[in-house]
């Protein structure tokens, strides 16, 4: 992955919210516990989230 979006989500997920770095499918990840939160993947990153949050989302980008 791109080096300023590791050092970016490494200040906010990991310094800032306390979640534990580790790799999935070799990428740099965040998990809390044994949960996955979000992993990194060449220019950008996946975070694991509910379906409430995900339809969220997806009516918020619709409207711009």
């Amino acid at each position: 992955p791109r080096e300023d979006l590791l050092d970016w989500a490494e200040a906010l997920l990991h310094e800032r919210h306390g979640l534990r770095r580790s790799k999935t499918f070799g990428c740099p990840s965040f998990s809390q516990g044994k949960t996955l939160f979000a992993f990194l993947y060449e220019d950008g990153f996946c975070i694991k989230c509910d379906p409430q949050t995900v339809e969220q989302i997806g009516r918020a980008s619709c409207r711009e």
